[in-house]
């Protein structure tokens, strides 16, 4: 049946008549293109698939080593601001290393409920302010923060004990303090950034790290 024609409605710009011949090649043309494109396609997603894969340990070894080296500028960093604890920065090129204090120290308790209240009453504290309970057991623990602070030497600094931890004392409603046992100072959460160009990344807290991961 070469040759036979059929007929097909009017292309605007083409021929009015195609060969049975034209319309096979034609025929046999589409499931060629789109047979190639399958394979093609189904080629890029295998080697997308695989530049993912490897995209994703590259990723897992350089945040490894990231890490490392953070943790190195942690411990330096750490060092420096206990030599210099006026300084928060430390100038690095392009950039410096940051100390910002996240929470505010604050006074907590270092004993259970019991034991606080039982050293409250051999001082004779809940004798003057009964307000410091809310049962025989159970503390009013904010009515007792209120009357807490650090105590401080003349010059400012904070008193220290004889581990070497702020002291706290409790005032008196008559302005008289006395050093308060049970409770202690919790420091401020500091953390320490790297900054580069505009931005800060977090340097984790950690020891000193061991040899360096190979490249």
């Amino acid at each position: 049946m070469t040759g036979d024609k059929v007929e097909v409605p009017p292309a605007l710009d083409g021929p009015a008549e195609i060969t049975l011949e034209q319309a096979m090649r034609s025929y046999r043309r589409i499931a060629f293109l789109e047979h190639q494109y399958a394979t093609e396609k189904a080629y890029v997603d295998a080697e997308v698939a695989r530049l993912q894969g490897w995209l994703a340990e590259r990723q897992k070894a350089c945040e490894g080593k990231v890490q490392w080296h953070k943790q190195v500028l942690y411990s330096f960093f750490t060092l420096f601001h206990r030599r210099n604890p006026k300084d928060k920065s430390y100038k690095l090129p392009g950039g410096g290393l940051v100390g910002q204090k996240k929470t505010a120290d604050q006074i907590v308790k270092a004993q259970e409920d019991e034991d606080l209240i039982a050293t409250l009453e051999q001082k004779g504290l809940i004798t003057a302010n009964p307000f410091l309970t809310k049962t025989e057991t159970k503390l009013q623990w904010a009515v007792l923060k209120d009357q807490l602070f650090v105590m401080k030497n003349v010059d400012g600094t904070d008193m220290l004990d004889d581990l070497g931890l702020p002291m706290i004392g409790y005032r008196h409603h008559d302005g008289s303090v006395e050093g308060m046992e049970g409770v202690r100072l919790q420091r401020g959460e500091e953390k320490l950034y790297l900054k580069l160009g505009t931005g800060l990344a977090e340097l984790p807290p950690g020891d000193i790290p061991d040899d360096e991961p190979e490249e």
